[in-house]
């Protein structure tokens, strides 16, 4: 079933300014051809309702998107195709990124969704460059932080880096805990904003998660950060299941309109 309408139209009217997608060359594939539709749907309907997305090109840990990945993929295996893939990751951020850099929707783009192992710098400065080719005016950023072992000041120190992000924690009530607030004073060393790119609390009540977000969004404000994206929207989510996400209905989702 296409939620794709409903979706933008419920984030538009809870005042949710922007949303953070994937957008890997499975998004673009169907029965083994290339196919926009899905990809096309939502950069248009975005357009209509006037929410940015930062598509991630790129998944770390697998799931439906390819296997996860490995040192030897970090160091030059991401240039060959995996099995139902057309391009090496290489050319298919070459291929996205050209094809909706013109858009208005588009308001960072990201690498990957958690980059992980110390073997990330060979693809960030490929990535990188090709993305800056196909688009020079959008920012662009890694995608996750420094918690798989790669460094966090050395690989956003690259020019090529815009915008910053930071990952978690996903088990902690404190607004600002010492792992993002130096990450947030390291991104000011370079001179560069940072954006909490996931942050969520695992809670058994749907209310404790509202009162978490109000708390942890203004503190991530007042701290530095020039953004904040929880984790993470359920669109079939259940009320007070004790998980990461949120649905539709939870009273989450009336906190973002205040920031």
């Amino acid at each position: 079933q296409n939620t794709r309408t409903p979706k933008l139209q419920l984030w538009q009217s809870k005042g949710v300014d922007v949303v953070r997608v994937l957008f890997t060359e499975a998004h673009a594939t169907r029965a083994g051809v290339r196919d926009w539709v899905a990809l096309d749907e939502s950069i248009a309907l975005a357009e209509q309702y006037g929410v940015k997305l930062i598509p991630s090109l790129e998944e770390h840990w697998g799931h439906c998107y390819g296997p996860e990945k490995t040192c030897a993929w970090y160091q030059g295996g991401y240039a060959d195709p995996y099995p139902g893939s057309f391009n090496g990751f290489d050319d298919w951020a070459t291929e996205v990124v050209t094809r909706y850099a013109d858009s208005p929707a588009i308001m960072a783009w990201e690498i990957q969704n958690e980059p992980w192992t110390s073997c990330v710098h060979p693809l960030f400065v490929d990535i990188l460059g090709r993305i800056k080719v196909a688009d020079g005016t959008t920012p662009r950023s890694l995608g996750g932080n420094d918690s798989g072992g790669w460094s966090f000041l050395d690989e956003n120190s690259n020019p090529d880096v815009t915008w910053v992000t930071v990952h978690g924690p996903y088990d902690s009530t404190t607004p600002i805990t010492p792992f993002v607030q130096q990450r947030i004073d390291w991104a000011e060393q370079l001179g560069k904003p940072i954006y909490v790119g996931e942050r969520g609390y695992r809670t058994c009540s749907d209310v404790a998660m509202a009162d978490f977000y109000t708390q942890t969004m203004a503190a991530s404000r007042d701290a530095g950060a020039t953004g904040f994206l929880a984790w993470a929207f359920g669109w079939t989510d259940v009320a007070d299941d004790c998980d990461l996400d949120f649905s539709p209905s939870s009273p989450t989702m009336d906190t973002f309109s205040g920031f």
